[in-house]
């Protein structure tokens, strides 16, 4: 798994995408999940993550809120390609907003060009 740390990676749980769901392909030794890819998105983009993270992956997948007052650590060390930096269930890329867009944290998105 090239999503983590060798050290993290070698004994983590291996999950596949399967649609909107999830199934295992390897039981791990460890708390971390390391998933290949998801085949829905447009690159390679795999990831590891802690048990708190993987809570907060299956809620987002459920379409649920978030566990509260839980962090999670997700390794992506090849990078992501999804669609939205803002909008996790985009279909199409933004091409116009970048991360670190200050104006989008400030009035929502909207850039000055967009009618409100």
């Amino acid at each position: 798994m090239s999503a983590g740390p060798p050290a993290i990676a070698r004994d983590a749980t291996i999950m596949a995408m399967d649609g909107d769901k999830m199934r295992m392909i390897r039981p791990g030794k460890n708390e971390f999940t390391c998933v290949p890819d998801d085949p829905s998105s447009p690159g390679n983009d795999p990831m590891c993550l802690d048990k708190n993270a993987m809570e907060w992956l299956m809620a987002f997948l459920d379409h649920k809120d978030a566990p509260k007052g839980k962090m999670g650590l997700v390794y992506m060390l090849q990078g992501g390609s999804d669609s939205s930096n803002y909008d996790p269930f985009a279909t199409r890329t933004e091409t116009r907003r970048q991360m670190g867009d200050d104006r989008s944290a400030r009035d929502g998105g909207r850039d000055g060009r967009d009618a409100r």
